[in-house]
């Protein structure tokens, strides 16, 4: 039986097909999931509202060698850039710490990736989350410490201005913590013995260890505490608020697995202890 071959120009115009096909779809998915009010309100800011961003943070948002700001939550916001029609500008803060103080006083902003707390609730609204991951406690690999409560009395670090250092004080109110920038500056500080120990983000635990080739600290045990980080915007853009939840509820499941398998090599939104 032979097959019948299709004309070259039939073959591109069907292309040519599919591809405004795309295009028709992609635009008027805007369209069936914001208001007309929404639709004008994103248009005419557009250009105006930021994205804070520029922390190091690996693998959720970090430069890489080549100085491209790159990781899951980027590809996160890329998304929801998709979903609303705009793009984003960056403002770029070098610290988590620098970021928060900015997000209390500032309007016209999203952060993507951020864990709610009463705290900052009195500031910023949040979306449902989306990514959820333990927070673990990490020593050197001859440390005795098991769990949380052989904490008492060590010199333990966190990420200053992390939704942790909330749940540990309300929790464990007489741990005492010497915060620090980043994650990666607690974990060198665990290697070299300044801190006992460090409580964090179980993936971002995982990749600077393998990264850093710090070779002599291990997962000690699980801190109780579930990182489940969201989008927020301030409390004052409530516009904003809405169509920010409307957005990231349009990110189909299936894009959130392509996500974690290319970042973390996972399929679920919960990362397994097992790392």
């Amino acid at each position: 039986m032979l097959t019948k071959i299709l004309p070259m120009h039939r073959i591109l115009a069907l292309l040519f097909s599919l591809v405004l096909l795309a295009l028709l779809i992609s635009c008027n998915q805007g369209s069936q999931v914001f208001t007309k009010e929404e639709q004008q309100w994103l248009k005419n800011s557009e250009g105006t509202l930021e994205v804070l961003f520029g922390y190091q943070a690996p693998p959720n948002a970090y430069h890489d060698e080549d100085g491209n700001y790159t990781g899951l939550l980027v590809d996160f916001l890329e998304e929801i850039e998709k979903i609303v029609g705009i793009s984003f500008s960056y403002r770029n803060f070098d610290t988590w710490n620098e970021l928060i103080e900015h997000s209390k006083t500032s309007n016209n902003f999203i952060v993507v990736g951020i864990a709610e707390t009463a705290d900052r609730s009195r500031y910023l609204s949040f979306t449902d989350p989306f990514i959820k991951v333990p927070y673990i406690i990490v020593s050197k690999r001859s440390s005795s410490i098991g769990n949380i409560d052989d904490l008492a009395g060590k010199t333990v670090t966190t990420v200053a201005n992390y939704a942790i250092n909330d749940y540990l004080q309300e929790n464990y109110p007489k741990l005492y913590l010497s915060p620090v920038a980043d994650n990666l500056e607690g974990l060198r500080g665990v290697s070299t013995g300044v801190f006992e120990a460090m409580i964090l983000n179980q993936m971002y635990a995982s990749h600077i260890i393998e990264e850093q080739g710090l070779t002599n600290l291990k997962i000690a045990g699980e801190s109780g505490y579930l990182n489940r980080l969201s989008a927020a915007t301030s409390i004052n853009d409530q516009r904003l608020s809405t169509i920010l939840e409307k957005a990231v509820d349009q990110i189909d499941p299936r894009t959130r697995r392509l996500l974690y398998q290319r970042w973390l090599g996972q399929t679920g939104d919960i990362m397994s202890s097992t790392l």
